[in-house]
């Protein structure tokens, strides 16, 4: 009977010793990229009536702790806060972990035992890529488009390379992004001049370093826009008068126009037409020749007339 009061005594005395002293933490960088290192604040309170030294170490067998073992005096009714540092042991996969950390305290057998929770960022998964501007491109001018970068973790990201390219322009520029930062950028975009109008791919990529952050695909649109030139050239020779019209579509659409002549009675009926007129009409003797004509983009098409 003494011998079991004696027993719930000291496992009593125990407990109060283990609530008496307590150790809790706080994460100061728990994420990281692979090959990064974590760190910690370890609160250590001490409700004991004497002052106790604790002793705080790791036995975990993926995290090292940069610390061998760490001391720590804490007096009577006081805490002392401690940074843990640790790094990984090789090449850890991205995921979750929980790191195992001793505190023992000198004398007393008392032992806590913590898990602190770390997150190692999988590299293709730490960044988004979305425009907030990509209007209808224009080839005739500059366009500027505006892309937004986030950072979705709490990691830093320095000398970020941006490059985004298609099959009419390039583009490339550098970024930092802080922790779970988001930035937008602009970039101008410049067609060739003979670009087709449609619909067309984007790629944006983001690399750190060698490793791949991003590869992303979107779409753009190119307008349309009508540019005929025409270009009349006097022909002729003894006793025959002309010229040569020249049509040149330097749009990028087909376009589908109607070009016209006025004539009066004499010149009308001496007069040829290569190629032959898509219809005449006659007004008061003044006569209206027009030719209907379709040209792709960089097609040209010559009218030739000559009045004798």
């Amino acid at each position: 009977m003494k011998r079991g009061l004696i027993l719930l005594l000291v496992f009593l005395l125990s407990m109060s010793l283990v609530s008496a002293f307590q150790a809790e933490y706080e994460p100061v960088q728990s994420e990281a990229l692979p090959g990064g290192g974590v760190s910690y604040t370890l609160h250590l309170q001490n409700n004991e009536q004497e002052s106790h030294t604790a002793l705080i170490k790791s036995v975990d067998l993926n995290w090292l702790l940069e610390q061998d073992e760490i001391r720590v005096e804490v007096p009577s009714g006081e805490k002392k806060d401690v940074t843990l540092t640790f790094k990984p042991l090789g090449k850890i996969s991205p995921g979750r972990y929980g790191i195992k950390i001793i505190v023992e305290l000198v004398g007393p057998k008392t032992r806590l035992e913590r898990i602190l929770s770390a997150t190692v960022v999988d590299y293709k998964k730490v960044l988004e890529a979305s425009f907030t501007s990509l209007p209808i491109l224009d080839p005739k001018r500059t366009t500027l488009s505006k892309l937004k970068l986030t950072n979705k973790n709490n990691v830093l990201l320095d000398n970020v390379d941006i490059e985004i390219r298609s099959s009419q322009f390039e583009s490339k520029q550098k970024l930092n992004l802080g922790k779970r930062e988001e930035k937008e950028i602009e970039i101008p975009l410049t067609l060739p001049s003979d670009t087709m109008k449609g619909d067309y791919k984007l790629n944006v990529k983001a690399t750190l370093g060698e490793n791949q952050l991003l590869d992303k695909e979107f779409m753009y649109t190119v307008g349309e826009y009508e540019d005929v030139k025409q270009v009349i050239e006097p022909q002729g020779s003894f006793l025959i008068g002309g010229e040569s019209i020249t049509l040149k579509n330097e749009g990028n659409s087909q376009v589908e126009q109607l070009y016209t002549k006025e004539f009066d009675y004499f010149a009308y009926k001496f007069a040829t037409f290569d190629p032959e007129p898509t219809r005449v009409t006659n007004s008061d003797g003044i006569y209206l020749v027009e030719w209907n004509y379709a040209l792709q983009p960089g097609q040209s098409r010559i009218i030739s007339l000559k009045i004798k």
